[in-house]
Order: C-alpha cells, then structure tokens, then sequence
C-alpha cells in the first residue's frame, strides 16, 4: 500500500525528532562563509514576489524558525518548488541560495512533535527513513512520475512518440507513452489497484487534486483511445475509495499492490494541513488493520512527492555531467552510460524555466535529481519499534521494493539511481517473525489558530531536536575514501566494498566559492580523481560527505605530506582500523582522538619508512567514530574519518550533535 503525501521537507516535519539526522547533525554541510548550513544568507536579491516574514532588514542569515501554528495557522502559506527555484537553491552543490531563490523566508520554517503529533508517534511506533530524497529537483508532477514509471524520460526516447519528458501535466489528451510500472504488474498477472475517490463518507472530497500521474497517460486516457473497460482505466484512473479499500481487506480481496491518493483537503500540500493529513492516514490504516490476515502481511509506505520550497539540510546527491578527471567529478564505468538519462536540456524546453528572481536559470545540460529529503514512514508488521532506516533512497526506491517482493523488473530505473537509491528493504526486519499485534493512534484536533503573521524571531537560535538516540536499521555500506600525494596531484580514491552503491560530495575548502566535485561508486567498485597541486605549490584542503553522515578531511600545507592516513572498518567487529605510513625520513609524534564520548585519544611514534597499524573499539558508540589525526610539528596536516561501521547487526542512531 502506497501513499504519497504533498510538499513537506525532512527538516520541516522532522527535523526535531530523537533521533534522525536532524537539527543535531554533528557533521552538517558547511557554507563558503564557514557557517553551518543551518545559516542560510539572507536573500541578496528581493523581487516584488519577496515575502521577508518580519526578518529584520540587516540580518545576514535565516537560521530555521518555528512556525508555531497555533499562533499564525496550519494551513501554511505555500513556497515555490519549481525546477528554476530548485536547481537554483542547489546552486551544484553549495546549497546556499534558499532564500534568494526561493525569494521568501518561509521556506526556513519547521514544525515540531507538537503540531505533527500523529506523524511523530507513527514514527516512534515504526520505522522512518532520514535518508530518503525526491526523485527531482522540481515539482509534483515529475516527481510522481518517478513513483509509477521509474523514470522521467529526460531524453525523450522512451515513448512511442516524443511527446516528453514529463515535466507538466497531460490530463485528458497528448499523454505520455512509455509503460508505467502498473502495466508490467498486470503483465505478470500481478494484482493492483489505485484508491483516489476520497474517503467514500458522504459529503467529503472526492477530488484527487491532479496527483494522480497515471492521468498523465495515453494508456489511461479514454480521449486518447483508451477503452472505459479496460482494466488500466478501471483500476487506475476510476474511483475507489477508502471505504471500498476497507471493503476490500475485511473481504479479503485486496490488490497485492495499491496505490492511494489524497483529495486536496487531505494530501497535507502546506495550503492544506498536517491534522487533516492525519485523518486521512488513520483511514487507510484502520483499514489495514481490520482484518488480522490482511495486516499480518502489509507493507504500507508513506512518502511526500517533494518538498515544496521548504528547506532541507542535507544536500541530495547528484551526478557529474562528465568523466573527465580533475574537473567536476565521476562515476564507476558501469554508470557512465546510465548519466544521459538523468540529464534535461532545458534550452529545449523554455517553459520550465521559471526562476523567481528573473535570469538566473542559465538554461542548457542540467541534472534531474535526487531532489531535497522528503519524510518515508515504513508502516508493517516488520518495521514495528520506532526505527530509523539511514540507507540513501528516492521515489524509485518503492518501485524497486516491489521488485524485490514480485520480481518485476522496471527497466527505466537508471542504473546511477539503481546504484546511488536502496531498495527499501533495510528498512524492515523479515528475519523474524511479524509483529501483527494490534495499532492504533490518535489523531489530533484542528489547530485552533489565531492566524498572526509569521515572525521570524528577533534573536534567530538553532531549533532545539528531541535528546537521545532510537535504534537504526543495518544498512548495506562498507566503503571508505583515502588520500594520497603522488607527483604534484593530490588523489582522492573511494573504495566501495559493500552491497550498495554510494554517492560524495568533496569541496575544496581552499576554492570556497568553487562547486563542489560529485560521485557516484557502484558495490564493489573503486574510483579515483586528482586535484592538481601545480607541482606542490600550495596547499590542499578538501572535505568529502558521503551517506549516513559520512566525512573525511584531507589538508596539508604547501609541502608534501611526509604522513599518510587511514582508516578501514572491519564489518565482522565494528572496530576501526588505523593505517598510519611515514615517509619521511625520521621518526614522527602523531595525535589521534576519537570525538565521541569516551572515544579517547592516542600518541603514537612512527619510524622512518615505516606503518603502524592499530584498532579503535567503537563498541561504546554503537560503531560511530570520529577520528582527528594531526601531526605536532605539521600544523596545517589533518586527516579526519568519521560516520559509522555497519555490522549486518541493528545498531542506534548517530550518538554525536552538533555543537559550535
């Protein structure tokens, strides 16, 4: 059972939640100012579309503020979410024009546990992903299409004419025609149905608020030749509605895959609200649960098609639109090919580009996605616990889990998304025994609001998240990345020897104002790249973010690093393993601590020529390190390893928090 919810960011909703890779990140993205990325600048270009929310003329940043429903209302004022304003804000990876771009403070506003309190104990009693991301960087429409097809047709290849990509709604005629992932389920007499006629009481919405995407098809489209008897039409695009789902599961008779759309008044789009969002979502499960039978085998998946304008923390990954080495980044030779189709020429489709400060889409080549995070709460007899699942998903992600489930295989997945996007199966435990145990929740009152205008607070403060840890799925990640110096370059090498692809960013710090470089390593696959150091010129000092709050640090000084560093997981332990090489030609004093509490510290000597291997026990911090490395007689040298050491074992959720 499917459900996509409207328009709300990770940090929006959740960001306040124990627990998850929130307001407490200990490792956020870092501005070219030095300032977390929590310090978004305030905007440098105020339109007449501006809405400056009570900030004060001078400030220089917007830190995210608390929206407080109950003073202002729950039916929020919408942001923009278009592909200009988007890809704009991402701005390749320095992810620092949200304001500007989306030219309204608004977009920095978060809700907490108070005012999303059925959200909150769903997650508390299942399981949410914190690191899952809308398939592109754009609106409802293209986003959704990525749900049911896998794909958005960015070359526009795929259909029986070249009608696309999907980038806007086709209701009624001139339909997209490449093969949603409903025709293959029915092609292997797989059940399915889509639930969009409302709630079935009388007198509620009946409308789907165009979310629908199959609309967008000329398969589904009686106008376009599709017959009112086909079963495409009957069960894609007629009305079904939640008390035909329940009919359905008391019955016995529910498809093996369903898809459920909201009416507007339910779809939780920020014009809507979270409290009839909840409503709703109590509907369909009370539904489930009403028959023992059927619950006791259910997945249902709660996911938001995008983020509206609202502002997430963690940037999304991305390809490189290039192999080259030393320019903008990489990816294994098995995803080359796969790149041409996660790129738009937008110079081909002037219409997209819509930026609200006028200009500043420069058009041409651009990536589709991944878009910002997006709330996932995985609902099942096997999720039960209040877990967090840190794996790297996207809309396509759903469509690969039934692919795992039937074996059904959705070819317009690329396979850079096959590799950087998880299946979703990590987020369950089907090694034992389904909790089928009753659920219920309460489900909050409307707000009673008194409707004042938004404020942002005078004396801005980073939002205070919900102390503590919750456990954490196991995830599919074994990989590390290591420096070295050779020849006037300094390479970074990624080595990948898990289950999962994965995905980095890496900035360089002495080039603040520069792009960062992206990349993308499949399982079981290494990488490599330069930066050129002008025969030993100048120093280097570079940042690489990786998934589940990975970060390596990498600096020297203007001479060659005579030490070397690094650091491998061992996945039978959890314990991290320490390289240390000296090339020089004396021995060498260096410093290692491990940043996390208790994690301690350690002085060791390094002969002339010579290693030194050691082993860092990370039982006490359930596998999470942080290790700083600095030579005393080389200030500039730091190596720097942090994140977590997977076991295949349920471990908690990142311990550390940001401090200043």
């Amino acid at each position: 059972m499917i459900l996509m919810q409207e328009n709300r960011s990770f940090d929006h909703y959740f960001g306040s939640l124990r627990g998850v890779r929130g307001f407490n990140d200990p490792r956020p993205h870092m501005l070219t100012n030095g300032k977390p990325v929590w310090y978004q600048p305030s905007a440098s270009i105020k339109t007449k579309r501006y809405h400056d929310r009570g900030l004060a003329g001078d400030a220089v940043h917007v830190l995210p503020w608390y929206l407080n429903p109950k003073r202002t209302t729950e039916y929020q004022a919408g942001t923009d979410h278009g592909w200009s304003s988007g890809h704009l804000a991402w701005n390749h990876g320095r992810w620092d024009q949200w304001v500007t771009q989306k030219q309204d403070v608004l977009t920095m506003g978060h809700l907490t546990r108070q005012d999303v309190s059925f959200h909150y104990a769903l997650a508390d009693a299942f399981t949410l992903c914190d690191s899952y991301f809308c398939s592109a960087h754009a609106n409802t429409v293209i986003n959704r299409i990525y749900l049911w097809t896998g794909t958005s047709d960015p070359r526009n290849v795929l259909g029986k004419k070249p009608n696309g990509p999907a980038l806007e709604e086709r209701s009624n005629v001139n339909g997209y025609t490449w093969t949603t992932y409903p025709e293959r389920l029915e092609a292997n007499n797989i059940s399915w149905r889509v639930y969009q006629g409302g709630t079935g009481i009388h007198g509620s919405p009946t409308d789907n608020y165009t979310d629908n995407s199959l609309e967008f098809f000329a398969q589904y489209q009686v106008q376009e030749g599709a017959s009112p008897e086909s079963s495409l039409v009957r069960n894609g695009v007629s009305t079904h509605t939640l008390k035909d789902l329940r009919r359905d599961v008391k019955r016995g008779r529910l498809p093996q895959v369903s898809w459920v759309v909201a009416p507007f008044k339910y779809c939780e789009h920020p014009d809507a609200s979270p409290t009839h969002g909840a409503y709703y979502i109590n509907l369909v499960l009370e539904a489930l649960t009403s028959n023992p039978e059927v619950w006791s085998k259910t997945v249902f998946l709660i996911n938001y098609d995008e983020n509206d304008g609202l502002f997430d923390h963690v940037v999304p990954p991305m390809p490189p639109h290039t192999q080259a080495m030393n320019t903008s980044g990489r990816v294994s030779d098995d995803l080359v090919e796969s790149l041409k189709d996660e790129f738009v020429d937008l110079n081909k489709y002037p219409n997209e580009m819509q930026p609200l400060v006028p200009g500043a889409d420069p058009g041409g080549l651009q990536p589709v996605g991944l878009g910002p995070r997006v709330p996932m709460l995985v609902i099942s007899p096997w999720s039960k616990g209040g877990w967090v699942c840190s794996e790297t998903f996207d809309h396509t992600s759903v469509l690969r889990f039934l692919e795992s489930r039937f074996g059904v295989h959705e070819p317009n997945i690329s396979q850079w998304r096959r590799a950087v996007c998880g299946d979703l199966t990590s987020a369950f435990n089907f090694s034992q025994d389904a909790d089928t145990s009753a659920v219920s929740f309460r489900v909050p009152k409307p707000v009673h609001s008194h409707h004042k205008p938004y404020q942002v607070p005078e004396n801005q403060q980073m939002p205070v998240q919900e102390s503590g840890t919750r456990p954490a799925r196991p995830l599919p990640y074994e990989f590390a990345a290591q420096c070295r110096e050779e020849n006037g370059k300094v390479w970074v090498d990624f080595v990948n020897a898990g289950k999962a692809g994965t995905a980095f960013y890496v900035y360089d710090l002495c080039a603040p104002g520069a792009a960062p470089r992206r990349y993308a390593v499949s399982a079981g696959q290494t990488l490599s790249d330069y930066w050129d150091r002008n025969d030993v010129g100048y120093p280097y000092d570079l940042l690489v973010h990786g998934p589940n709050g990975y970060l390596a640090h990498f600096r020297s000084g203007a001479h060659p690093a005579l030490i070397e560093a690094h650091v491998r997981g061992e996945f039978t332990s959890g314990d991290a393993i320490l390289v240390l090489t000296n090339h020089g030609s004396s021995p060498c004093s260096i410093l290692v601590a491990n940043r996390y509490t208790n994690g301690g510290s350690k002085n060791y000597t390094v002969a002339a020529g010579a290693s030194l291997e050691d082993r860092w026990t990370l039982l006490a911090n359930s596998h999470w390190f942080d290790l700083e490395i600095t030579v005393p007689v080389a200030p500039a040298f730091l190596r720097r390893f942090a994140g977590h050491i997977e076991t295949a074992h349920p471990s908690t959720s990142d311990p550390a928090k940001y401090s200043v």
